[in-house]
């Protein structure tokens, strides 16, 4: 058969996903949720099933830590269809003329393994994107995605979440810290805080006056400040920031992680919850 070869551009469906049922209990669907076999190979031959195409296919629940049971891949018969006279064959070996779907195509094709997964109770999401400036410029927000969507099954919850208006989505400095920082020390109050509602960056102005600094190893007159880490659980940080005899203005100065949502000290890029500015005693 000597038949031009046209353009084959084909997407199968793996079953009807609009019919899976609920799952019985929450988690993982059991084998997973698979995408529909694609493929965008040309086919040589252009009816007869004389030859086939490389379809792939990915696992939709995957990203939510649920893997699929399968493969990702396969080579399937295209163009199934019957070749028509002048044609020397109907079908190619080893299929048969035969009605599938209504129309006469070359069969049987290899059948899809039967479909045991089910819709996840809730659906699948995807996690929460980093916090960008919205398209009004007002507030932040993050996205995430239905990972079942695709297969029929929806989500339950939102799938943006939105900051407050002209305020930054990092989580605000713990005050309650404050007991901590007075280990053996005198808690100063900076002289200024800004807090930039569109670049979240925060920053302090510490207080250099000569009543305010502290000997810190072998710095006889310095500022010191104290921060207590995301991760700590026994006790705070030290840091020294400046010499107390230098004229030039100090600052503590801190940035929001859009994709954890807590402030970093510039200084060191550690995740605080809190600070001060201290005299050691």
């Amino acid at each position: 058969m000597n038949l031009p070869a046209i353009l084959f551009l084909s997407v199968l469906s793996v079953s009807c996903w609009a019919a899976l049922p609920t799952c019985p209990t929450s988690g993982c669907p059991p084998g997973g949720i698979w995408s529909e076999w694609t493929t965008t190979d040309n086919c040589p031959t252009s009816c007869g099933a004389c030859s086939k195409a490389f379809y792939t296919r990915r696992c939709l629940t995957e990203e939510a830590g649920c893997p699929c049971t399968g493969n990702t891949t396969r080579y399937y018969p295209c163009n199934t269809l019957t070749c028509l006279y002048p044609a020397q064959r109907t079908c190619c070996i080893p299929y048969v003329p035969m009605t599938i779907n209504g129309s006469m195509q070359c069969g049987p094709l290899p059948k899809e393994p039967a479909v045991t997964s089910c819709c996840p109770q809730g659906g699948l999401w995807s996690e929460w994107g980093i916090f960008v400036r919205n398209a009004e410029d007002t507030a932040f927000e993050k996205n995430r995605r239905c990972l079942t969507e695709a297969a029929g099954c929806s989500c339950v919850g939102e799938s943006v979440n939105t900051s407050a208006t002209n305020t930054c989505p990092c989580q605000s400095f713990v005050g309650t810290y404050n007991k901590n920082f007075s280990e053996k020390a005198v808690l100063i109050e900076p002289l200024g805080q800004t807090l930039d509602s569109k670049t979240c960056i925060y920053q302090a102005p510490l207080n250099k006056g000569q009543e305010n600094c502290s000997q810190w190893g072998n710095y006889g007159s310095t500022n010191v400040i104290r921060y207590w880490k995301k991760d700590a659980t026994i006790n705070f940080t030290e840091y020294r920031m400046a010499d107390c005899t230098s004229s030039a203005v100090a600052y503590f100065r801190a940035y929001c992680d859009f994709t954890t949502g807590y402030y970093r000290f510039y200084n060191t890029d550690h995740e605080i919850l809190a600070w001060r500015q201290v005299r050691k005693l």
